[in-house]
This record gives structure tokens, C-alpha cells and sequence, in this order.
């Protein structure tokens, strides 16, 4: 197999003293601008060398997005442009598919992830969001997703910032760890205690007040009428 036939810039010249940037991955979900603007940032110095960037892009792949840059010939790829609309064309479909509000307010932690991972993985997804979220809701809506115990917590909480929510958790998720917070100690305080004169009554799976109040005497039948007294006049008999 000719080396030379499977490279898209074979006869590249590398500068003297390059060395190839670090680039952040694409795997075919994130923004695609963001992608190639991130990557020309890189490649400053060296932009209007098409082929040093066409052969560098394929750095900045990984998984499918690799595959796809290694089955481009040269026919179709001859100038950087040529390669940044394709790769337009490809995964523009990701663009029309970005996540909305919606999306971020049905997110959940899943239960092998810390609260640090979860809130990595939102903020990530949060981005994409089109138009940009502001700080504000950003908060209110990473809040919204929170369940017990954390948003028990929460509730009240003066905290502003997305840093902010995160570190107030973490502190919340280590508290529950080392048994300093019981999972359940925020519900169990806020319930209402029962009246003195309160008895639960539990029946068919529910419970139902019953107010007890003191005994009634209760007389059946008619109640005796007061009896009167005989007339204690005594009768004098005339003699």
C-alpha cells in the first residue's frame, strides 16, 4: 500500500520547529464553528498554510469524525477551504439538532456520576443552547434539576453563580458521605409536628386527623322529668 496515495497533502513540507498544537477532540456533537475557529487559533502562525492545516485538522478528530477525514481523497480536498466546508457539510445536522431549555430541564444525575460530573456534563450541553443562556438562568435552570437531598438544601440558598451551586453541593455530597447529614434529615425537620389532641388514624394506606375531643355524656331515651313533691299541706279536719 502507497503511503504516498493515502495522504491528502503528500507532498507537505513541515516548518522548521513545529510542533504539533494540542487539540481539543471533536466527536461529532459539539459545535462545529466552535470547532474549526478553536483549531485556527491554534494554528496560528501557520493559517495560510493549507496544507500543514489540512493535514493537522485530522488531530482535532476522534471516533466517526476520524473515520470520515481518512476516507476524503484528494480530488475533494485541495485547498483548507475545501476541507472546513465539507466538514460543514457533514455535521451541520448538529447544529439544527442543538439542545434547547427543554433539554437541559429533563437532564438527571446518574447514580455512578459525582455531582462534579453531572455538573460538567450539564454545563457542556448548556452551551450549545441556542440562543446563549444567560448566568441567570443558567442557575435557575441546573437548579431545577437538582432532587433530594441537594435541592432540599438549596432551598433558601443565597448562592448566585453556577461555581457557587457547585462548590454548596459538593460540600452537601461530602456532608452525606461522612454521615454528618442523614438523606432524610431535611424532610424530617420540615414536617409539621402533630397537635397533642392530634391521633393518626391509618386506614386503607392513608392517614386521615382525627380531632379527639373529651367525652360526651350521652343519655338515651327521654330524661326523667324532675319529680315533684307532694303537697305537704296536711288536710285539717274540722272537728
Amino acid at each position: 500500500m502507497d503511503a504516498k496515495e493515502l495522504s491528502l497533502v503528500p507532498d507537505l513540507v513541515f516548518p522548521p520547529k513545529f510542533k504539533m498544537p494540542e487539540f481539543e477532540k471533536y466527536n461529532g456533537t459539539s459545535c462545529l464553528e466552535a470547532h474549526i475557529t478553536m483549531f485556527c487559533q491554534r494554528m496560528t502562525g501557520h493559517v495560510n498554510n493549507d496544507q500543514l492545516l489540512i493535514h493537522c485538522f485530522q488531530d482535532s478528530l476522534a471516533g466517526a469524525t476520524a473515520k470520515w477525514y481518512s476516507q476524503l481523497s484528494r480530488t475533494q480536498v485541495k485547498s483548507w477551504k475545501d476541507l472546513a466546508q465539507a466538514f460543514m457539510k457533514q455535521y451541520g445536522y448538529v447544529t439544527d439538532i442543538a439542545p434547547y431549555r427543554i433539554t437541559l430541564h429533563n437532564m438527571e444525575k446518574k447514580l455512578n456520576e459525582s455531582f462534579r460530573q453531572y455538573a460538567q456534563r450539564w454545563r457542556e450541553i448548556a452551551t450549545q443552547v441556542q440562543p446563549p443562556l444567560l448566568e441567570k438562568e443558567t442557575t435557575m435552570l441546573f437548579i431545577n434539576t437538582l432532587k433530594a437531598p441537594f435541592i432540599n438544601h438549596m432551598l433558601g440558598s443565597t448562592t448566585k453563580s453556577f461555581s457557587d451551586i457547585v462548590m454548596f453541593v459538593e460540600m452537601i455530597e461530602n456532608a452525606i458521605r461522612c454521615e454528618k447529614i442523614e438523606v432524610g434529615e431535611s424532610t424530617r425537620r420540615s414536617a409539621p409536628k402533630k397537635k397533642e389532641n392530634e391521633v393518626s388514624n391509618v386506614n386503607m394506606g392513608y392517614a386521615k386527623p382525627i380531632m379527639v375531643n373529651q367525652p360526651k355524656v350521652v343519655v338515651t331515651g327521654q330524661q326523667a322529668l324532675p319529680r315533684q313533691e307532694p303537697n305537704t299541706k296536711q288536710n285539717i279536719e274540722k272537728p
